[in-house]
């Protein structure tokens, strides 16, 4: 039994997947284990009687001092770790774990036992984990989101100083349960409920927390929380915890930003819109207000907003906004129920880091009200202009009256003695006639009428003027005209560039009291975009010799209602219309002056691509005999002219039924037959108007014909303006006859 138990330890001694060895107090080898042996890379019988140091030298240092510590105390070193090189393997650093045990007999150590396992993988493996929580502890320490950890019953094993800090516990405050007394009291059963609700089945436990200090401070959180599980068995939580009072407070404030916007949109009449190049995102509640439209109408597609600008304005408009930038420009629109408004915009574009377009901004204003006196001011400034030409006209008109009396007087004398009174007659004719163009003249620049911009030559309309500019200023100014002939086409009312060079012309001579030089020139010119928006234009300047303009009264020249001159000798709205009227054409007027030099003003006018068209003035026509045999209700208050027209209308045949007022009119179509009706405009009581719009309803049939001495605006009504010779007469009166 003592050799089989023998037998059996020594197979237990060899297989053992540790190294064993006894050596003596000479630390030579009395026994080793293939273990052991393997590691030395040697039999285990090369090992016996010699030396550890002769074995192993490599090593020897490290195991001989121990082994000598045991046979010289008789007591175990029972874990030493030993790190060298193994053995025959130079810079392959190993770690072993020994162990050293005396062997006694009668008192006395007789033999270390010894025990060596390589340790590499197990100390690599512990480095390596400690090496990773210093780094997940350095992460933790550092980062800017609260971190924990706790164990599976919730009690917490981690803190970062995030963390503490916004709960304001200390790392031993907050370990265990100490966490939760820092939860909002309102919020602990919250919590506790949700956290374990959605973490006990493997999920994500997420929601808005509040901490509450012990300083009594209120910090808002987000929490994100999820289980940690070995297998099924789990082994507790992890969670992030990020502050985020700040965010909430930007929320909130961008909230209140919102509203406050939302108000001021929603009560105010201005129209607040933000769209990019394809689609309008929002138009304020004022939207439908003002367009006559509902505001669900216009959001998407800008095609719809477009849609409902007038379309002699959608092109400008477009271009406006083409490229994006901060911009004003008028518009009108049309209203569902037909109504012409006029819009004030002005665009804002809004731009990222990178500055890419993003969108427009644009706050639109209805200034209707403000168009309407606008075009108050403007006839009142007619009116002003008027008033300055009666001297000069009624001259003139002098002129004609005494070339027409004296050739009628003449002409009867030759009558008289039978004599043919041709040259008298025509010398009548060419007086009447230039008195037809200047009477013309006059109506067409003082007429009242909405805008309506054309394409122009600016050349040909200063021109135009110039005669009427030169009785505006007097014989004691020269003026000087140096018009370009090849001017590029401008798009502009036709009135109100002459009401532009009318003020311009009565602002320099009044700034010449002892006469000067009034100089007006045209011509092309391309700006650069330094101070408006770069491309062709056409310039109007305007300078004289005069007094000039002081340096501080420059910034002020087109304010309304300010003027340099004496109380009573100036309204102040001269400049301020012409800037207005610059402004509304999509120009710019500026003034270069100095005191004593006189003063330059440049107007610009962007140039176009278009024909100009040519002002529509009322010709007198000549035409072959034309004759009929209908009656003709010939309606007119001013007796001598209504003799006229019915003897010219009886002459060519026609029958002829007079009536001077629209009441009597109405009187002879109620009893009598009428094919044509021919009205003045301008009667006392029922108009010409007036009385064409019934007839439109009462007798459609019934052509009717307008006739009058000023610039009218009848719409599609025929019209004749006067004066006219009767061939001019009775030719419109068959023309509506035989439509």
């Amino acid at each position: 039994m003592g050799e089989e138990l023998e037998g059996l330890l020594t197979e237990v001694f060899n297989r053992v997947g540790f190294g064993m060895a006894v050596v003596d107090r000479g630390h030579r080898f009395l026994a080793i284990n293939r273990a052991l042996a393997g590691l030395n890379g040697r039999a285990p019988e090369a090992h016996l009687g010699r030396k550890v140091e002769e074995i192993v030298p490599e090593l020897a240092a490290k195991f001989g001092p121990t082994i000598d510590r045991v046979f010289a105390t008789g007591q175990p070193v029972a874990a030493l770790e030993v790190v060298g090189d193994a053995p025959g393997i130079a810079g392959d650093v190993r770690v072993w774990d020994t162990t050293y045990t005396p062997i006694v007999r009668d008192g006395e150590v007789i033999a270390v036992a010894s025990t060596i396992s390589d340790a590499t993988a197990r100390t690599n493996a512990e480095t390596a984990l400690r090496q990773s929580e210093a780094q997940f502890r350095a992460i933790c320490e550092a980062s800017p989101i609260g971190i924990f950890l706790t164990d599976a019953n919730g009690a917490s094993l981690y803190s970062n100083p995030e963390n503490l800090r916004q709960m304001g516990l200390t790392l031993s405050e907050a370990t265990g349960a100490g966490w939760q007394q820092a939860v909002h009291p309102d919020d602990r059963q919250r919590v506790r409920d949700g956290f374990y609700a959605a973490t006990k089945r493997g999920g994500v436990y997420e929601a808005d927390n509040r901490y509450l200090r012990p300083d009594g401070a209120i910090v808002h959180v987000a929490v994100k929380a999820r289980s940690i599980h070995d297998g099924d068995v789990l082994l507790g939580y992890v969670g992030m915890v990020e502050d985020i009072g700040d965010r909430r407070a930007a929320e909130r404030a961008l909230r209140e930003s919102e509203m406050r916007f939302r108000e001021l949109a929603e009560n105010i009449d201005d129209v607040f819109w933000l769209a990019d190049a394809e689609r309008v995102y929002y138009a304020s509640p004022a939207f439908a207000k003002v367009w006559g439209r509902p505001v669900e109408g216009v959001l998407g597609s800008t095609e719809k907003f477009f849609a409902t600008i007038h379309p002699d304005d959608r092109a400008r408009v477009f271009a406006s906004l083409r490229p994006p930038t901060r911009t004003e420009f008028e518009y009108r629109i049309l209203r569902p129920d037909g109504e012409v408004r006029w819009i004030r915009d002005r665009t804002f574009p809004v731009r990222d880091e990178a500055g890419r377009f993003i969108r427009n901004v644009g706050i639109a204003t209805d200034i209707t009200p403000r168009k309407a006196l606008e075009a108050e001011l403007l006839q009142t400034q007619k009116l002003e202009s008027l008033g300055r030409l009666a001297g000069g006209v009624a001259h003139d008109f002098n002129n004609l009256l005494t070339v027409i009396l004296s050739q009628t007087r003449l002409a009867a004398r030759a009558f008289a003695s039978g004599k043919a009174a041709t040259e008298e007659l025509g010398q009548i004719e060419e007086a009447a006639s230039r008195a037809v163009d200047l009477t013309r003249q006059l109506l067409t620049f003082a007429r009242r009428q909405a805008s309506h911009p054309t394409p122009l030559d600016l050349t040909e309309v200063t021109g135009g003027i110039e005669k009427l500019l030169r009785r505006v200023i007097g014989d004691d100014v020269e003026l000087v005209v140096h018009l370009d002939p090849h001017v590029g086409i401008i798009r502009a009312d036709r009135a109100q560039i002459e009401q532009v060079l009318l003020n311009l012309a009565v602002n320099a001579r009044d700034a010449m009291p002892g006469g000067g030089t009034l100089t007006i020139e045209t011509r092309n010119v391309v700006r650069d975009g330094a101070s408006a928006a770069p491309g062709p234009y056409v310039l109007l300047q305007v300078t004289d010799d005069g007094a000039g303009i002081a340096p501080e009264d420059v910034p002020h020249i087109f304010d309304p209602f300010f003027t340099t001159k004496a109380p009573g000798e100036g309204t102040g709205l001269g400049l301020a219309t012409c800037y207005g009227i610059v402004q509304h054409h999509g120009g710019e007027i500026d003034v270069e002056s100095e005191p004593g030099k006189g003063s330059s003003f440049h107007v610009y006018f962007p140039r176009i691509d278009a024909r100009p068209e040519s002002p529509t003035l009322p010709e007198i026509v000549s035409s072959p005999m034309l004759s009929g045999s209908e009656t003709v209700l010939l309606v007119e208050d001013d007796a001598l002219v209504r003799a006229a027209a019915a003897a010219a209308l009886r002459g060519h045949g026609f029958a002829v039924v007079e009536a001077s007022s629209g009441e009597e009119a109405l009187g002879v179509l109620a009893r009598e037959h009428v094919d044509v009706v021919v009205s003045d405009v301008v009667m006392r009581g029922l108009g010409g108007r007036e009385l064409a719009d019934r007839l439109k309803v009462e007798r459609p049939d019934l052509p009717v014909l307008l006739t009058s001495g000023y610039a009218e605006d009848i719409g599609t009504t025929p019209f004749l303006p006067k004066p006219y010779v009767p061939a001019t007469l009775v030719q419109r009166v068959r023309e509506l006859l035989d439509r």
